[in-house]
């Protein structure tokens, strides 16, 4: 063994590449052999780069048994199992191979026949016996070992046959890192990643002596096959014959007792799936759309029928003949007169009452108001759009309640501003011409490392706890949760590449490529980093790692975004996000989190008023979806006052009869309309203070806008109270693989990495002894190495070293380490039984709600198929389960089933709305019925309007469309009502008699009373309020009014029920004609008393316009009279003693 190489500069001979230091290359011998100290061109990498001696002689002798011994760990392929043993290394070379491989192979053992394949490149290029067959030095120096001088190599050339290195690549091309879900040859292949890899690339970048870890620089040839391909072609002659050993495929097992690698891993080894059929192409009816057509067939098909009933209408007996009238027969007292009877008395009993009844109803409301002192204002997005039994709801809190809540997200997103840059093409000497958009700028990016610096750098003073908070007190530390330092903080940006340096980000140099030299900087880095974001130093001479300062990579999805595939050079944007920790709301450190993130608010509120800047930015935190709730709430308090008193001032001004300008005031009826808001008020207030008492949360949006509709809707009674009086008068994705702790649990576990050891020695003998301890004690295994390869703890060792795992920092020297992503992965009883794990999976990018929800529902199916095949697995508990969660599950939740939601709520409102309504009509299921059809089609056409004016259907759209029923009832109820009650002589005139005494009170009561207050919340600040009750409510109103006053009359007047006889019997029984035909001019009589005509005239108490005068006019002409008339309809039916009704 050669004693310690001291390289003395001046006396290095470079040779040139021409020069030949391999002339034999012939089976049995070697290359170069032994160890010749550091390599000299070599710097900053992360092993000692030594390189061989010169030797091109016969392979060696392993005569020692640690050599041999050695030599079967590390390279078992060369080890002869009988006979002597020969090698081109020795014991020396084979420590730092091994040292070497040791950094690659955990990436690589998920699957054993890429390690193979990966060891036996290496071992086949360092040691083999046949060494100089395929390699040939071109580049050596004089080294100086111990004042003597010796031939070290510095470069040589490598030749392998296409079949073997593309065999050899395939095998690990698709192995996965699970605690990233990339590909662990994404970091072996360089500049290029794994999009761009294959074998010529990934066996370039293993010999670039720039990579960190090759000590010396290798030219990888490959030979194509031969013209049949059955054979490699020749070498370049001397002797030289391409290496083109056995390699094994991932489906197959590298030994008798291995297995294959795993479907993740391996392609190949997936079972074949039946080709899926082809989506469903539209649905068509011959060559025309579905839908359409079926909306025509059914058109066409109402259209008909239509005709057919008028028709067979017209061929029945002419009812509607003006002289004509229907027969009548004699029917009891009807529902309506029943009804009619009740009201009459309640309303009789509070009118002789009014001052108790006031003053008990004021008493009701005072007492049930002052509720609103309890009431629990609900701000939390979560509870304002999930409900507590959901399915997310109960994952959601299962989730928080094994592992904390999933940590806050405060994000930034950057993009050019109004003087921004154009795009441009950058000649990179390294990439080549790449096009990048004016976002790349390094003016911009310094500034904004200028803004994630003092945004970094936030503290702020804590009341609760006397101090200030800083970052380091609230951030998610994956890889140091204890007690994180600064740099220790989760903060992703595209600044992370350069570690949050200036100085990188200046970083300049000089590149030689293919005999081109140029200058690379910061974007060289940046393209090198966004396709090998795992890399910890770049192939640049700048020689930087893309590492973020917090010891993670940063993938460049999160880190950009506006881009088209992965063009990530042409980004429109950049994103900064801030992973903070988050706290129940019982935790002192929740105060902390949001003192924190509103004083970042203000910071970034402050720098949009900077005008120096050169980019333009939104922002947001985990606390502003709740800010801005109550921000816009309280911003839109004045706009829904002016709504109320819109609708006071029109309510006063509507209900008036007005003769003068000067007697405005006095014709208005404030008064009244005051009392009737105040009536609805008090409605509201007490019903809402019930529930505070009641305990039952309520929002700052509620307590908005339930007044304003209810207001609304109640007050057209007030219009259709006063006009009767008057009467009486005259609504996978998956990105990546999940990863999975059990997975790098078993890679760490795994001898041939140094991950878990133990101490074989000393005082700490059979403790764990870290991957970054290089003590001689620490060579004892946690697990012994098996024939077949394969890794499987027994139930003693998996409790003994998991905890072990999830505590241990991931390193070079072990990259398996589970703190960073799995340090709260799986929760533990004090037993060590698992109660509850979780993987980590990236979803694609999602945009709409419709995304939200299809990923929702991917990950749904994937996890219900997850559960239920591994519940077949003998021993498994039957509730055993699996489910996805994100935090935006618990809003998207409603709508995988909103539709089938809304269809019953709606019915379910629909189904009471048409039994009250046939009650109120006196049990006409006729006219319920026709209620019932026009109202459906006012929310079938609101929903038609939704989809024309972009308003989403959600939870808040099905509370309108629930809403508009009842709103509907008011369109259409009345109208109906006084349809059915008319006793004209046919359904037109009965229509037209209905629209006239009912249309104005519909349109000033009902349509009127809810437009100005709806035009009013246009001017709200708050989405929520213009699109779902402006537009919505306005939607309702307007298409209500048209069903109810343009619709309604037509289909009553073909459709309507016949006269109610039983209404028509009671009218004529309670008229009788005054002597002379005479009749009372504007006077109102009170007619309680009972007697003769005469005696009621007299006793009445008589109010007339100006006077108690009654005035009698004898009116000539038709004595005729509804009593007479009445009575040639009653047929023979009995004539009854009738009390004078009319005026």
């Amino acid at each position: 063994m050669l004693p310690e190489v001291f390289v003395v500069q001046s006396l290095l001979n470079l040779v040139s590449v021409g020069a030949t230091y391999t002339p034999i290359h012939r089976d049995g011998y070697c290359a170069f052999y032994e160890d010749c100290g550091k390599n000299p061109e070599v710097t900053g990498s992360l092993l000692p780069a030594r390189v061989p001696c010169l030797y091109n002689g016969p392979a060696k002798r392993v005569t020692s048994s640690m050599h041999l011994q050695l030599l079967q760990q590390v390279c078992p392929m060369l080890a002869g199992l009988g006979g002597e043993t020969r090698a081109c290394c020795s014991h020396r070379q084979l420590k730092m191979l091994e040292k070497s491989l040791v950094m690659s192979k955990p990436l690589l053992s998920r699957c054993p026949s890429c390690v193979d394949n990966f060891v036996n490149l290496y071992c086949q290029n360092t040691c083999s016996p046949n060494q100089s067959v395929h390699i040939n030095v071109t580049r050596a120096f004089r080294a100086n070992i111990s004042g003597s001088l010796v031939d070290a190599v510095l470069e040589y050339q490598c030749y392998y046959s296409s079949r073997f290195a593309k065999g050899s690549y395939n095998s690990c091309r698709n192995v996965r890192i699970p605690s990233t879900g990339g590909y662990a040859i994404s970091p072996m292949c360089g500049k290029y990643g794994a999009t761009l890899c294959n074998a010529e690339r990934w066996l370039r970048f293993q010999g670039d002596s720039s990579n960190g870890l090759a000590p010396l620089d290798i030219q990888f040839v490959l030979v194509p096959p031969t013209d049949n391909g059955s054979a490699p072609g020749p070498g370049p002659g001397g002797g030289i014959v391409p290496y083109d050993g056995v390699f094994h495929r991932c489906d197959q097992p590298s030994g008798p007792e291995g297995q294959a690698c795993s479907c993740l891993d391996c392609v190949e080894s997936c079972p074949a799936l039946p080709t899926p059929p082809a989506p469903p192409g539209p649905w068509t009816i011959g060559r025309m759309d579905g839908p359409l057509a079926l909306g025509l067939i059914l058109f066409v098909g109402a259209v008909l029928l239509f005709a057919c009933l008028l028709f067979l209408c017209r061929q029945c007996p002419d009812d509607h003949e003006k002289n004509k009238a229907p027969k009548v027969t004699c029917t009891r007292p009807s529902t309506q007169q029943r009804l009619s009877w009740v009201f009459q008395s309640w309303g009789t009993a509070v009118a002789r009452h009014p001052v108790p009844v006031l003053l008990a109803s004021c008493v009701a409301v005072a007492v049930l108001s002052c509720g609103l002192v309890f009431v629990k204002l609900t701000t939390d997005p979560v509870e304002l759009w999930s409900a507590p039994e959901s399915q997310a709801r109960s994952e959601k809190a299962f989730h928080d309640a094994q592992f904390g809540p999933f940590f806050r997200t405060n994000q930034i997103i950057v993009t050019v501003g109004p003087d921004g840059h154009p795009g441009y093409t950058y000649n990179s000497v390294f990439f080549g011409p790449t096009a990048f958009s004016g976002l790349f700028s390094k003016e911009l990016l310094l500034q904004l490392l200028d803004l994630q610096t003092r945004l970094q750098s936030i503290s702020v003073w804590s009341e609760t706890a006397r101090r200030n908070i800083t970052l380091k007190d609230i951030c998610y530390a994956p890889l140091n949760p204890d007690s994180p330092r600064p740099t220790d903080c989760a903060v992703n940006s595209l600044l992370q590449y350069f570690q949050n340096n200036r100085s990188l980000i200046d970083a300049v140099a000089n590149q030689t490529m293919a005999g081109v030299t140029g200058t690379v900087d910061w974007r060289d880095h940046f393209l090198y980093c966004i396709n090998s974001p795992l890399s910890f130093k770049d192939s640049t001479e700048l020689g930087m790692s893309c590492i973020a300062d917090y010891g993670a990579p940063v993938f460049p999805f999160l880190a950009v975004g506006g881009y088209q595939g992965e063009d990530f050079s042409k980004a429109e944007a950049f994103i900064i996000t801030f992973s903070l920790n988050n706290y129940q709301p019982d935790d002192p450190r929740h105060e902390f989190v949001l003192l924190w993130e509103r004083e970042y608010l203000k910071i970034l509120q402050d720098y949009k008023n900077n005008k120096s800047i050169k980019f333009s930015f939104v922002y947001m935190s985990e606390r502003s979806l709740e800010d801005e709730i109550n921000r816009t709430t309280a911003e839109d308090i004045p706009i829904f006052a002016i709504s109320y008193l819109v609708i006071f001032i029109y309510i006063a001004l509507a209900l008036g009869e007005y003769t003068s300008w000067r007697t405005v005031m006095i014709d208005s009826k404030v008064t009244l309309g005051l009392g009737g808001i105040l009536v609805v008020l008090g409605a509201v207030f007490a019903s809402m203070g019930t529930y505070a008492y009641a305990g039952v949360p309520s929002s700052l949006i509620i307590l908005e806008v339930v007044p304003f509709l209810v207001l609304a809707v109640g007050a057209d009674n007030l219009f259709i109270l006063v006009l009767q009086y008057g009467q009486r008068d005259g609504r996978s994705y998956m990105a990546i693989a999940a990863s999975s702790w059990v997975d790098d649990f078993i890679d760490w576990l795994n001898p041939m990495s140094r991950c878990c050891r133990l101490f074989a020695s000393g005082p700490n003998v059979g403790e764990f002894c870290p991957a970054t301890n290089n003590q001689f004690a620490c060579r004892k295994k946690c697990m012994k190495s098996g024939q077949s390869g394969i890794i499987r703890p027994d139930v003693e060792q998996f409790n003994m070293y998991l905890p072990r795992f999830l505590n241990d920092t991931p390193t070079l020297q072990c990259s398996k380490g589970g703190l960073g992503a799995y340090g709260n992965a799986v929760k533990r009883d004090p037993n060590g039984t698992i109660l509850a794990s979780r993987f980590m999976a990236y979803h694609t990018p999602l945009k709409n709600s419709q995304e939200y929800t299809a990923a929702l529902k991917v990950a749904r199916e994937i996890a219900a198929n997850i559960t239920k095949s591994t519940r077949e697995v003998p021993g498994t508990d039957p509730n055993f389960e699996v489910f996805p969660y994100t935090i935006t599950y618990v809003y998207y939740e409603q709508y995988l089933t909103i539709v089938n939601e809304g269809l019953f709520n709606i019915g379910l409102c629909l189904i009471p709305t048409f039994v009250v309504c046939c009650i109120l009509l006196g049990m006409d299921i006729h006219s319920g019925f026709l209620n019932l059809i026009t109202i459906m089609m006012i929310i079938v056409d609101t929903v038609g309007v939704m989809t024309l004016w972009d308003i989403q259907y959600n939870a808040v759209s099905l509370i309108n469309l629930v809403t508009a029923v009842g709103i509907s009832v008011e369109f259409v109820s009345h109208l109906t009502r006084s349809f059915a009650v008319s006793t004209k002589k046919n359904k037109v005139e009965r229509a037209k008699e209905a629209t006239y005494t009912m249309g104005s009170a519909v349109f000033a009561g009902v349509a009127m009373t809810n437009l100005p207050g709806i035009i009013v919340l246009y001017f709200a600040q708050s989405q929520l309020i213009q699109v779902f009750f402006f537009r919505l409510n306005l939607v309702i109103t307007l298409l209500g009014l048209v069903h109810g006053l343009v619709f309604l009359p037509v289909l009553l007047s073909y459709f309507g029920p016949g006269i109610n006889t039983a209404a028509l019997l009671q009218q004529d029984t309670m008229k009788e004609p005054l002597p002379d035909n005479t009749y009372v001019d504007r006077c109102f009589h009170n007619f309680g008393y009972k007697g003769s005509v005469e005696d009621k005239i007299a006793h009445s108490t008589t109010q007339c316009n100006g006077s108690a005068k009654m005035e009698k006019h004898t009116v000539p002409g038709d004595r005729e009279t509804l009593s007479e008339k009445g009575s040639d309809l009653a047929g023979s039916c009995t004539d009854t003693n009738s009390t004078v009704t009319s005026f």
